[in-house]
């Protein structure tokens, strides 16, 4: 496959699929698979899984080219394809590992780490719903959100304070 095809998922834990190289994607108006080179980082016994995701196709030449003031380049590419879903993930198979490995010096000693290890593999799904709209994918995914806060999902939300005096300076 090419790299023509672009995917972006939404889920409310935000334990999503990388995908670095498609394979094979296979959609109907049931079910589909997407095989693909990368990280998903859940255990099979959690399946099924309900997300949602967009896949865009563009053309394969754009329609503008140029150089931007800094001295690069860009293209400007038209989509073809713009499709929202909610699918449910049944099944994964992991074919091949594909992992990088790095060699790094911990205390004198050269230790092989893999930082994000990677699988060709395969998820299965079936459709729930094909959006017609935007706005109707958007109405879902935000009505998904308050469902997993509502349930107490193990959804996580990541801060960061600092306590600030009165004077906008921050407590020692």
């Amino acid at each position: 496959m090419n790299d023509l095809r672009h995917f972006q998922f939404f889920s409310t834990d935000r334990r999503d699929p990388y995908i670095r190289r498609l394979i094979d994607y296979q959609i109907s108006d049931t079910e589909g698979s997407i095989a693909f080179d990368g990280y998903y980082y859940v255990l099979n016994e959690e399946f099924p899984i309900r997300t949602m995701y967009n896949t865009t196709l563009r053309e394969e030449k754009p329609y503008e080219e140029g150089t931007t003031e800094e001295g690069g380049t860009y293209a400007k590419y038209k989509n073809v394809e713009d499709k929202w879903y909610e699918i449910e993930i049944y099944d994964r198979q992991k074919v091949k590992d594909t992992s990088k490995f790095s060699n790094i010096d911990e205390d004198g000693e050269s230790v092989m780490v893999c930082f994000f290890p990677t699988y060709e593999q395969k998820i299965m799904f079936r459709v729930i719903k094909n959006f017609e709209t935007f706005d109707e994918f958007l109405n879902r995914a935000t009505e998904n959100f308050n469902e997993s806060r509502n349930e107490g999902s193990t959804l996580t939300v990541y801060t960061s304070t600092v306590s600030v005096d009165g004077t906008g300076e921050k407590d020692a």
